[in-house]
């Protein structure tokens, strides 16, 4: 994770290294002078300080606790390693013993989530839109109807002064980055808003190079051919470092994959859209190469795929998904498409999910999809149930606030659950001392 504060390699090898062994003997102190029990994280520990104090505490024995966060409405729900099983898993093989083929009574928001899921592509969800729009056919185009509305919008020009001024404001001010200049330290903190206005403009023009590289290696696809469909996942971020362990290089889940499928099969990779979104290339210049596509392209039973390729097109022609922890997979799953992971997303365990750690797991696989494997809907729904059950209605991060849920309820309902998960936590271990 490193990677995001290196301004287009800015930030070498030595100057990370520095770092890590920094943060390591503040947080080894720490652990030592405070002695803690528990250590309570807002989510999955990804960055540098608090990836490393999660790494310390699992090894001198120290119990942990995170949220993570669901695309169900808020919804998030505990669990103490990333890796591990999680309780909602657990909860969800309980209630495999009892499983009566009954429909699960899930929330309303919930079902209408699963809903839009299953229906057609233009259903695709809100975010994903937005990522990147040029994906979507049939994108609405101003008339002169809608024209004339924007004009006496009054509200909208009171938002559009203000935002103004905050784009003023925010010109001369010190910018908020984590990026390293080249040849200084992170302590340092002498990056300025010229600098951030460079960085900018210089990671717009890499990026839109590297979306040019990447098209000229992408081909058309035949929807009707044996085929795996790969939807990358962003880079630099937590879903990949440290949700995908070793296939944090993507690279190597393609080339597993593309030495495990049957012969007259082919490995249908897509770049995630969000790689190539202009506002979010300030940090996605440092998460590719052009060798990268370089290099997936090289390997003769595997397609770059265009943009323009519909995901849920990709995914409904598919034989299988493959992702480290995309939510790619968990929309497949919905779709009636089987998963193989290769890290450990919120949805690990669910119905139709392959946990991929080798290649004979891999090949496994593989050959149960190719039986023609057929997922179980009513499982995929008693999983989202099992969710519901562990999982509290809150949130962990500002850009997820919930309109009926006041700071002080929210605040109430989290650490009623870190209690909760506590106690639950010390039960278990003394039943299993």
């Amino acid at each position: 994770m490193m990677d995001r504060m290196s301004a287009l390699d800015s930030f070498g090898y030595l100057g990370r290294e520095r770092l890590y062994y920094r943060q390591l003997m503040y947080w080894r102190a720490v652990i030592e002078q405070h002695q803690p029990d528990l250590v309570v994280f807002g989510t999955i520990p990804h960055l540098i300080y608090d990836y490393l104090l999660y790494a310390l505490c699992q090894k001198a024995g120290i119990r942990t606790v995170m949220f993570e966060s669901t695309p169900m409405r808020g919804l998030v729900f505990l669990m103490d390693r990333f890796d591990g099983e999680s309780r909602a898993a657990r909860l969800y093989q309980e209630m495999l013993l009892t499983y009566n083929h009954e429909p699960s009574v899930l929330r309303p928001e919930t079902e209408a989530y699963l809903q839009t899921l299953r229906g057609n592509y233009d259903q695709v969800p809100a975010y994903m839109r937005r990522a990147y729009k040029e994906e979507l056919p049939g994108r609405q185009r101003s008339t002169l109807g809608t024209t004339l509305k924007k004009l006496v919008d009054l509200p909208a020009y009171g938002r559009y002064f203000r935002k103004q001024r905050a784009i003023i404001t925010q010109k001369f001010s010190q910018p908020r980055s984590y990026h390293v200049k080249k040849g200084q330290q992170p302590e340092q903190d002498s990056y300025s808003r010229v600098d951030d206005t460079i960085l900018r403009w210089r990671a717009k023009r890499y990026m839109r190079r590297l979306e040019v590289h990447y098209h000229q290696r992408a081909v058309p696809v035949d929807l009707d051919r044996p085929y795996i469909y790969v939807g990358l996942s962003f880079q630099p971020e937590r879903t990949s470092s440290p949700m995908a362990g070793v296939y944090v290089n993507q690279w190597l889940m393609v080339d597993l994959l593309a030495k495990s499928v049957p012969q007259d099969w082919l490995v249908y990779v897509k770049e995630h859209p969000t790689q190539f979104t202009p506002s979010m290339n300030f940090r996605s210049q440092s998460g590719r190469a052009p060798v990268m596509y370089d290099d997936l392209a090289a390997i003769p039973n595997v397609r770059l795929v265009p943009m323009t390729t519909p995901s849920f097109d990709l995914t409904d022609h598919a034989r299988a998904i493959a992702t480290v922890t995309g939510s790619v997979g968990w929309e497949a799953i919905n779709r009636g498409k089987p998963v193989l992971l290769f890290g450990h997303p919120w949805y690990r365990g669910c119905e139709g999910t392959f946990q991929i750690d080798s290649q004979s797991d891999c090949v496994n696989a593989l050959q149960q999809i190719e039986s023609g494997l057929q997922i179980n809907y009513q499982k995929v729904r008693l999983f989202v149930h099992a969710i519901e059950q562990v999982g509290i209605e809150g949130y962990v991060e500002p850009h997820l606030k919930i309109a009926n849920i006041s700071e002080q309820e929210n605040a109430a309902l989290i650490a009623g659950a870190i209690r909760e998960f506590w106690e639950t936590s010390l039960n278990e271990g003394e039943n299993h001392g």
